[in-house]
């Protein structure tokens, strides 16, 4: 039988301190007794840092005065946006559009969409009793939102907890992209993030989120997505650096005709850890989904990739691709990777793969013997690996600022 919180001592990571109210505890109390708890005998976290996280102590911090750095203001230019600092809404940096469609939310006890579908996720769990602050998109049937919506997580202050819920609902024939960042952090601490996307017929999402170096940084996020019928979504995951990233997407394709398109990177150094698991759940058939997925590691980094993909019996006419790559620049780092399939239907095409090696040697003799520098001669090869993924986005700001975080970290990466 499995431990759950009525066998064992609740982790110290999800004290009462935390949550708002003593009822709001409680609840997730209550809930959480039928949940797992994350250790590495279990095989979702088989390879993850989580036990030494569940070991620590953060409180929720105040806000503190907080100036947007300069690059990430270029990017942004004339687009929407939301800044969280320490997880609480920040209306001086924030642009936020007219009409009703985008709401935020200080903590209240009845979250939108409630606790579902998180019950089996403790920290999902453990958002709902702590979230400082919730933002909602109701995008309008047949509406187009014109620019991009930038959500900025920025942090300042050591031990520090930042918990925030993201709810999109896109209405049928609607579309949306949301660029969701989180910023450059020196002190040690946890960003526990909830989102939940809903696609309505014929509804288009573009949900990117980049995450960049923050040696001593927490990230938990739990990204739920339900797709109804001919709806499209596409989300790019960039992470360059934490102590540990655990990025965790459960999309549910509920109706037929739907494309799903998720890729993304990780680049590591010393000992930072990227965890990512994606479950693409196929319930209805006659749709696509595509998963892509890169790693370069150097030094004792570890990057994990743990990916299912379920056909289920009425999901006829399926076609899924998921693919897993890493390069491994030193002896010490590591890269784990586990590609899989369950298929229930027999009309489908589905195929995974996973490979891990090092730099191709005769590509980095034939750029030196050209006169290009060794180093130059990598992060040519590097940025040409990892360049596939940042290709699949739109925005070309974007685009523009990962290839400057690839350049900073291949830099950090060569000390």
């Amino acid at each position: 039988m499995s431990e759950t919180l009525v066998d064992i001592k609740l982790p110290e990571l999800f004290s009462a301190e935390n949550a708002f109210e003593v009822s709001e505890y409680e609840k997730f109390l209550e809930h959480a007794r039928f949940v797992v708890i994350p250790a590495r005998k279990q095989e979702d976290w088989r390879y993850s840092k989580v036990g030494s996280l569940l070991k620590k102590s953060y409180k929720r911090i105040e806000p503190v005065s907080y100036e947007l750095p300069e690059a990430v203001m270029r990017m942004i230019g004339d687009s929407y946006s939301v800044v969280l600092v320490n997880g609480q809404f920040n209306h001086k940096l924030s642009v936020i559009p007219d009409g009703s469609w985008l709401e935020i939310k200080a903590h209240t006890s009845v979250p939108e969409n409630g606790i579902e579908p998180s019950i089996k996720n403790i920290f999902a769990l453990y958002n709902t009793a702590t979230f400082t602050t919730e933002v909602i998109f109701r995008i309008p049937e047949d509406s187009h939102i014109d620019k991009p919506v930038f959500i900025i997580h920025a942090r300042q202050g050591n031990s520090g907890y930042c918990a925030s819920r993201f709810v999109i609902d896109a209405a049928k024939g609607s579309s949306v992209s949301i660029v969701e960042m989180y910023l450059e952090s020196s002190d040690e601490g946890l960003y526990n993030t909830h989102v939940i996307t809903r696609l309505r017929e014929s509804a288009e999402v573009q949900h990117h989120c980049a995450i960049t170096s923050m040696a001593e940084e927490h990230v938990v996020r739990n990204h739920f997505v339900e797709q109804h019928k001919n709806s499209r979504y596409t989300t790019g995951h960039f992470i360059f650096g934490g102590r540990m990233i655990r990025n965790t997407l459960h999309i549910d394709i509920e109706e037929e005709g739907c494309e799903t398109n998720l890729f993304g990177s990780y680049m590591l150094n010393g000992r930072e850890q990227s965890d990512i698991r994606v479950v693409m759940n196929h319930k209805a058939g006659q749709s696509n989904s595509s998963q892509n997925f890169k790693g370069v590691l150097t030094d004792k980094s570890e990057g994990i990739f743990n990916g299912i993909i379920y056909v289920q019996p009425d999901a006829q006419r399926t076609n899924a691709y998921q693919s897993n790559k890493n390069i491994v620049l030193t002896d010490d780092a590591t890269a784990y990777s586990r590609p899989q399939l369950e298929i229930y239907a027999d009309d489908v095409k589905c195929s995974h793969g996973s490979t891990t090696g090092q730099l191709d040697q005769d590509a980095l003799y034939y750029a030196m013997t050209r006169g290009i520098p060794r180093r130059d001669a990598e992060l040519m090869l590097v940025s040409a690996f990892i360049r596939e993924a940042i290709n699949g986005i739109e925005q070309i700001c974007l685009q523009e600022y990962l290839d400057h975080l690839l350049q900073k970290k291949f830099s950090q990466m060569q000390k």
